[in-house]
């Protein structure tokens, strides 16, 4: 009894040993997969991939996607990009769905098809991500998309929707959409105030438009208290990056005195020298 025990320990031993170490195996093939990627090794990687790519490894298809698309260890192959976007996407991984829906809009690889484009869109776009940049880009297209009936029916709702997702996690050409949809009434009330905390936000991390938005409220009174030397400040802000301003400096310029033009230029250097946090 105590042999035939002995033997089973044994056997036992051995089992998990095997088990060990095909564990080892799987685990340590991702992990060169991953360590080839990060080294540049795209040959290395590409072939690893694969490999994990066939057990149904969804971030490995992706990254076949990925390499594809642009021929990192092997050719471009846009088809082949989305075949492998679509294999990730289908399984759930919001990355390929977001990938796939932008080969879809663009008709790369694939016929361009704008309902397909934003069903994958959609689709990524309710998943969370350690980094949500991409994520955002995606809810900002949507709304473009929704805003101006490109690929589906126009319905401004929907934008202003797409848009305050991504203006929430302060994506800022998002901010400065939904502070128009709120200055317009497009799919919101009218309200001058909202439109004025959007602008400012995206003003307030260097967008030129939303700059300019605040700088012509300011100039009209329209949501804001009338004030040339702020429409100044805000005109000149929006100029240092790069928006084409001109005539409205120059038509500053002839009603203002020169101690308000020099204090308004003052305020826009403050302004820009704080990255935007001292504007006032």
């Amino acid at each position: 009894m105590k042999h035939n025990l002995k033997k089973i320990l044994i056997i036992a031993s051995a089992s998990v040993v095997i088990l060990a170490g095909v564990s080892c195996s799987f685990e340590s093939n991702w992990d060169r997969a991953k360590e080839a990627w990060y080294a540049e090794d795209y040959v290395m990687a590409f072939k690893l991939f694969h490999e994990e790519a066939k057990k149904g490894n969804v971030i490995a298809e992706y990254h076949l996607g990925e390499m594809y698309y642009k021929g990192k260890g092997t050719s471009i192959d846009k088809k082949e990009a989305v075949k492998w976007y679509r294999k990730a996407a289908e399984g759930g991984y919001g990355y390929a769905q977001n990938d796939l829906g932008v080969l879809y809009y663009k008709g790369e690889g694939i016929a361009a098809n704008k309902t397909e484009a934003v069903k994958w869109l959609r689709r990524a776009a309710e998943h969370s991500y350690e980094d949500m940049s991409n994520i955002n880009r995606v809810a900002y297209i949507l709304g473009l998309m929704y805003s101006s009936g490109d690929g589906v029916a126009i319905d401004k709702k929907e934008a202003v929707k797409w848009y305050r997702k991504a203006a929430e996690r302060n994506h800022t050409e998002s901010q400065y959409s939904l502070g128009g949809m709120y200055f317009h009434g497009d799919g919101v009330a009218i309200d001058k105030k909202e439109a004025v905390e959007w602008y400012r936000k995206a003003a307030e991390q260097g967008n030129a438009d939303a700059q300019y938005s605040l700088g012509a409220m300011y100039f009209h009174g329209d949501g804001l208290p009338k004030s040339l030397i702020y429409a100044y400040t805000w005109f000149a802000i929006s100029l240092h990056n790069g928006k084409k301003v001109g005539d409205e400096i120059s038509l500053l310029a002839r009603r203002l005195s020169e101690r308000d033009i020099a204090y308004a230029i003052e305020v826009s250097h403050a302004c820009i020298e704080s990255n935007y946090q001292n504007c006032n």
